[in-house]
């Protein structure tokens, strides 16, 4: 009798064990799609969540990380954790595993910080005081990027110069050279060779290379560590595709016998960024590269982001040799016919019954891929679905949509997830119509306390909920005269009641840097307010 393989399905606990091998082989992009595989047929296993979500922090996909996280933040409410700790359950550095694994043995914040190895509190504390502290640096400099970003992927390119050139000018001598290939990439992209040249001989003439990172030995990290590097985008990938979309790197310097694209196809391996391997791309394919190098490009998105359909359609395109004729547009979008598709199933699924809504919501992938599209879409097609949704789907299914919703409108879903689940059903789906409807623009006055009542909450309890700020600002009557203190102390007054925490007003006073005397006279005037 001849032997035979029998195929089988690998276990649960075996597609954890291979995405663990192939990560430590190098092999970044397979070990995410088993544990991917790993987690979809266990979502309640909280080490494979924290697994994935360490995954993608090193592959530099921090939303992404955060957005696989925040289904356990409202677990990690209840711990009462400072905010910079729960930076941890995202940061790569720490050996002691993820915060989120150790949950069922955490006890008490004196257990916990006396457990985790002190480097790694310590680098916590300072990555966090960095980011949150009077010093903003680093905020701001995620700020600008996802902003050049966004306009790149936009196309909208003569606006993003405009811009550029105002920050350049702003900036002086500390314009970091991060931007300046940012800039010359915008004039590549909108057809400006001869001045994007100019600026890459720039780029090579000026031996400085001004950071947008703190030096080493302050925070005892390396650019390439933790957190901290995934803040930003890293300047080398965007120095070398400036060079590739300039011309200046020679794509025939090779034998005949090789592949005269090879110094291109190597970028492919070299980063992670969705934004530079879609550019190359693009470049690629307009400079006669054959449509399966930029195919490898758009499939190296598709597996490192399965929810974005615009990177699958476009390696369709490609290996089927179906793309535009060159030279192709860089702007990201979707073909007219796919957004039509996409279009067409979320409003046939929004408009089924509570119960098959539900069940499409738990088994459909298709529905929830479409839907992710439609909230990053330029279009209004959202806010036509959202209202049946926050009637139809069960509570759990509701904190999916916000972290949804928070991941594909860059927002921190962790937070807003952690703070829903203290509240009554009722006030939940209120407070979710509001903010997928999107907040009114609030007046400098009304902007300043919030922030003033925002930060003291943080002082207080750890978390910063500012949508929910801005949700009850809207609520509150204009007739307290223009304190801003005391409008801060009113907003985080009725937060704290919102959310049934005990209330000491003098406490809370302190913490909002407030009098005690007015403190009272808001409270009371409030409490009256409410009875009536």
């Amino acid at each position: 009798m001849s032997d035979t393989l029998i195929p089988f399905a690998p276990s649960v606990a075996q597609l954890h064990r291979l995405a663990l091998e192939h990560w430590r082989a190098g092999q970044q992009l397979d070990a995410l799609g088993l544990m991917r595989r790993a987690l979809s047929l266990e979502e309640d296993n909280v080490e494979y969540r924290a697994a994935l979500a360490r995954f993608l922090t090193n592959a530099g996909c921090l939303a992404e990380s955060t957005y696989v996280l925040a289904r356990e933040y409202p677990r990690l409410l209840h711990f009462g954790f400072p905010l910079m700790f729960l930076y941890l359950s995202i940061d790569t550095s720490n050996e002691m595993g993820l915060l989120l694994a150790l949950l069922p043995r955490v006890q008490s914040l004196k257990w916990f910080l006396t457990n985790v190895p002190k480097e790694s509190l310590h680098k916590t504390a300072l990555i966090v005081s960095q980011t949150t502290g009077a010093s903003r640096t680093l905020i701001c400099h995620s700020n600008r990027l996802r902003f050049i970003r966004t306009l790149l992927l936009r196309g909208e390119t003569a606006r993003l110069l405009r811009w550029l050139e105002a920050l350049r000018m702003r900036s002086g001598k500390k314009y970091p050279s991060i931007y300046r290939s940012m800039e010359c990439v915008t004039l590549c992209v909108s057809g400006q060779q001869e001045k994007a040249r100019a600026v890459l001989q720039e780029l090579r003439r000026d031996p400085r290379d001004p950071s947008l990172f703190p030096p080493a030995e302050t925070l005892h990290v390396g650019p390439q560590d933790g957190l901290v590097s995934q803040i930003f985008t890293r300047p080398e990938n965007f120095r070398l595709l400036a060079e590739a979309m300039c011309g200046e790197i020679p794509a025939d310097c090779c034998p005949a016998d090789e592949n005269p694209w090879h110094n291109l196809s190597a970028f492919n391996r070299s980063t992670h960024d969705s934004l530079a391997l879609h550019l190359m791309a693009v470049t690629a394919y307009n400079a006669g590269a054959p449509a399966s190098l930029a195919a490898e490009f758009w499939n190296h998105i598709a597996r490192l982001h399965p929810d974005d359909p615009v990177a699958e359609e476009l390696y369709h395109c490609a290996i089927r040799d179906a793309l535009p004729p060159r030279p192709m547009p860089y702007t990201w979008r979707l073909s007219e016919h796919s957004a039509g598709q996409n279009l067409a199933l979320v409003s046939s699924v929004c408009a089924l019954d509570a119960e098959e809504l539900n069940c499409a919501w738990a088994q459909d992938s298709a529905f929830r891929r479409a839907l992710h599209w439609v909230m990053r879409a330029e279009n209004d097609a959202f806010a036509q679905v959202f209202p049946a949704l926050c009637q139809k789907l069960t509570l759990e299914h509701l904190h999916d949509l916000v972290n949804d919703f928070c991941y594909a409108t860059e927002q921190n879903g962790a937070h807003l997830l952690s703070l829903l689940a203290a509240l009554p059903e009722k006030t939940q789906r209120a407070f979710c119509r509001s903010a997928f409807a999107g907040f009114s623009p609030a007046s400098l006055k009304r902007m300043l306390a919030i922030r003033t009542a925002q930060s003291g909450l943080e002082h207080l309890q750890g978390l910063a909920p500012d949508a929910f700020l801005l949700w009850l600002d809207a609520g509150i009557r204009r007739r307290h005269g223009r304190n801003i203190h005391g409008h801060a102390l009113l907003l985080a007054w009725r937060y704290l009641g919102l959310i049934e925490k005990d209330i000491d007003v003098r406490r809370l006073a302190r913490a909002l840097n407030v009098s005690p005397r007015l403190a009272e006279y808001r409270v009371r005037t409030a409490k009256k307010e409410i009875r009536a």
